[in-house]
């Protein structure tokens, strides 16, 4: 009998946690998003727990964090089929909400590494890249976002951008061709971008997995003239 009662007590509380009054009362609940893709070595985090390897197609919820090694790529997907590239020696964090299928608000934190961006535009809600210096709002946009210890810098293919440095409360716009740099002193540079930046921004995740190597020759022709040569390639 007390077996029964058991079974009854915890089917009870199953069907009462499934319950829609248990749901949150503004309908509200976390973002979702997806690992579609995982090249070499990757690793995600659910808050409190310690970082674990990585598999294909893993759900990630807000407070998820994806870390990638030297010569690693994650590629996450979310709903609207907005799309990151978290590129090698990465940690980013997803957070946000959703209320039905209308998305309210969307995150990705990082303190360090670089991030390529394809977001879909959504009628409402602005998808915001963060770190401890700056806040990018984005909808409909195309690039990359390289976040250092003391600068984010964000090259734009496509789209718009709103650039905001926390430390000085300035902000700019950025659109596509342009570059922009902010700092920890409350600095914001935009510029054109230079060729480099937007062949780097181009790069697909096959090409994230090489490395681009440069050797810098310096010695003297024959006539006592100082030369350079410079070798790259890529591993």
């Amino acid at each position: 009998m007390k077996t029964k009662h058991v079974l009854l007590i915890a089917l009870v509380s199953a069907l009462l946690v499934m319950s829609p009054a248990w749901a949150p009362q503004d309908g509200k609940r976390d973002i979702q998003a997806m690992l579609v893709r995982i090249i070499n070595n990757v690793e995600t985090k659910a808050p409190t727990k310690a970082f674990t390897k990585a598999i294909n197609f893993q759900q990630l919820k807000a407070g998820y964090e994806v870390r990638t090694a030297a010569k690693s790529v994650a590629v996450i997907k979310f709903v609207d089929n907005s799309k990151l590239v978290v590129r090698e020696r990465s940690i980013a964090e997803i957070k946000g909400q959703v209320q039905g299928r209308e998305i309210l608000d969307r995150q990705v934190h990082m303190t360090k590494g670089n991030i390529k961006f394809e977001v879909t535009k959504g009628p409402k809600e602005q998808f915001r890249f963060t770190s401890p210096i700056s806040v990018a709002s984005i909808r409909g946009t195309s690039g990359t976002w390289g976040q250092g210890d003391s600068t984010s810098t964000y090259v734009m293919l496509t789209g718009l951008l709103n650039l905001l440095n926390l430390v000085s409360n300035r902000s700019e716009d950025l659109s596509g061709g342009q570059t922009g740099i902010t700092d920890a002193a409350g600095n914001i540079i935009v510029r054109q971008s230079t060729e480099e930046e937007q062949n780097d921004a181009e790069k697909n995740e096959e090409q994230e997995e090489r490395t681009r190597r440069t050797i810098r020759i310096t010695g003297e022709d024959k006539d006592g003239k100082v030369r350079t040569v410079i070798l790259e390639w890529e591993e």
